[in-house]
C-alpha cells in the first residue's frame, strides 16, 4: 500500500509540474523573425514591405490569438510539459492579402503556429525573447 500511494504521490506530483507553463509565456509578443524549416525562406519581418506587424498573444487560460499580414489567427494551447506547446484548437481567416510576399508569409507562419512545438523564453538586452520551434 505505501507503494501505491509513493507512485501515486510522484505521478500526480510530475503531472501538475510538467503542465506549468513559464509565467513569462502569458503577453503579447512581437514577430521578429520567422522561419517555418530549415530549408524554407527566412523571414526578417522588418525587411518585409509593405511592412507588416505580426504578433502572438497567449492568455493566462491558454488562449492564443495573433496577427500575421493581413489575417488573424486564434486557438488554445495545452502544455503537455512545461516548455511545450501544443494547439488543441485553432482557426485563421483567409482573406487575399494582395500582396505576393504577404500571402506566402502566411502561408508558411500560419501551419508553423498551429504546429506549435518548444518554446524558450531568453533575455537579450533586457527584453524577453521567445523562441518557439518545432519538428
Amino acid at each position: 500500500m505505501k507503494y501505491n500511494l509513493l507512485v501515486l504521490f510522484v505521478l500526480t506530483s510530475f503531472y501538475v509540474n510538467a503542465q506549468n507553463p513559464n509565467p513569462d509565456l502569458f503577453q503579447t509578443w512581437n514577430l521578429n523573425f520567422f522561419q517555418a524549416s530549415d530549408s524554407a525562406r527566412p523571414y526578417d519581418v522588418s525587411e518585409i514591405e509593405p511592412k507588416i506587424t505580426p504578433t502572438l498573444t497567449i492568455l493566462e487560460n491558454y488562449e492564443f490569438n495573433g496577427e500575421g499580414a493581413c489575417n488573424i489567427f486564434s486557438g488554445v494551447y495545452n502544455f503537455p510539459s512545461s516548455n511545450t506547446l501544443e494547439t488543441s484548437e485553432y482557426t485563421y481567416t483567409k482573406n487575399d492579402c494582395g500582396i505576393q510576399d504577404h500571402a506566402t508569409f502566411e502561408s508558411e507562419f500560419f501551419p508553423f503556429m498551429q504546429d506549435a512545438g518548444f518554446y524558450e523564453i531568453t533575455e537579450e538586452d533586457n527584453v524577453l525573447v521567445l523562441t518557439i520551434s518545432n519538428q
